[in-house]
């Protein structure tokens, strides 16, 4: 598992700095590409950048969407919502066509149902970087993509992802159809996919990423809605 802070070891010894420390808590596993940051402010310096799947201790203390860590033997800060209780898996992106998620819905005269319409749409953005308030063509942020997509099906989403957590049919996760928007970091989410089969989003994760397939696991889930 990436080995735990870069080869660091909770028995480490010699440690002067070790009673001005903060209690590690727990650990997380990076879901994406970390910053490792000095402060959770604004105003922080990169000090090191993790791939996917390392290990990082965590403090339990949370600032402006910041998780503090212990990094290194020094107190370091990473952004939240991409820590994850169980490390991410390196497997395929969903099947197009037996995930046993589209029984039912509304379809077109193709077969096909809204939610198929829009995540189809959204797939063929595979790849396209994130770009805060972008609706496409060329880049996407979270809601931008979501809302372009169920255009494709002819239902008109508002702009961002707390407006669009109030349009369409609440469902449950267990009842959730390939296209259903998977709302995160509640009440007032901050972050939308298209669910796209086997536990997994199609989403527009955050700068420096791509549209891509995240797990949902990976963040902590405010609902799903069904737009039409």
């Amino acid at each position: 598992d990436n080995g735990d802070d870069n080869g660091n070891n909770d028995n480490d010894n010699g440690n002067d700095d070790r009673t001005t420390l903060p209690d590690v808590v727990g650990k997380r596993y990076a879901t994406t590409e970390l910053l490792i940051r000095t402060t959770s402010g604004s105003n922080y310096k990169t000090v090191a950048t993790v791939p996917t799947g390392t290990k990082l201790k965590i403090t339990g203390n949370y600032e402006n969407g910041r998780a503090q860590i212990i990094f290194k033997k020094k107190v370091r800060w990473v952004t939240a919502q991409y820590l994850s209780k169980s490390k991410p898996k390196n497997d395929p992106p969903p099947d197009d066509d037996n995930n046993g998620d589209d029984n039912g819905g509304d379809q077109n005269n193709d077969g096909q149902t809204n939610g198929q319409i829009a995540l189809s749409w959204a797939k063929q953005q595979l790849g396209k970087p994130y770009v805060f308030g972008a609706e496409g063509p060329d880049a996407f942020d979270c809601s931008g993509l979501t809302m372009r997509a169920w255009q494709q099906a002819g239902v008109n989403l508002p702009r961002t992802s707390q407006q669009q957590f109030h349009v369409g049919k609440r469902v449950s996760m267990d009842n959730l159809r390939k296209g259903d928007l998977v709302f995160f970091y509640g009440p007032s989410p901050t972050h939308v996919g298209l669910y796209a089969g086997n536990g997994k989003i199609l989403n527009a994760p955050r700068p420096g990423r791509s549209v891509e397939y995240t797990h949902i696991s990976y963040m902590p889930v405010a609902g799903a809605t069904r737009p039409g």
